[in-house]
């Protein structure tokens, strides 16, 4: 029943480590999905949350919604929904920020001489 906190390792340690899990996730879902249907929702639900918990794309949004709608999962459903939203909106906050002065090096130069 623990065996999520693999995926949430695997996820978190980098970019490439999170699409990683994603693929695997995909990959193997009937078998991750068989090991775990009698389970708990929540055991689904953490396994979801730890492939997918990190992104922050629109495109990344839709390939994982486009995904549950092939794959449902009805005792997930609420927590899919809520994932892919966040993942929206971490999006739409990383295009705001990048759209700032705070993706420049000027701002960090600047800011580091103020603290000196």
């Amino acid at each position: 029943q623990d065996f999520f906190y693999i995926f949430g390792g695997v996820s978190s340690s980098s970019r490439a480590a999170l699409e990683l899990t994603w693929g695997f996730f995909r990959s193997e879902f009937s078998r991750i999905h068989g090991m775990v249907k009698t389970a708990s929702p929540s055991i689904m639900d953490a396994v979801i949350l730890n492939s997918i918990g990190g992104f922050c794309s629109a495109q990344k949004a839709d390939e994982i919604e486009a995904f549950f709608e092939k794959n449902p999962l009805p005792l997930n459903k609420r927590k899919t929904s809520q994932l892919v939203e966040e993942v929206r909106t971490s999006a739409k906050f990383s295009e705001r920020a990048v759209a700032t002065d705070l993706a420049t090096e000027k701002f960090w130069t600047d800011l580091d001489g103020l603290t000196r």
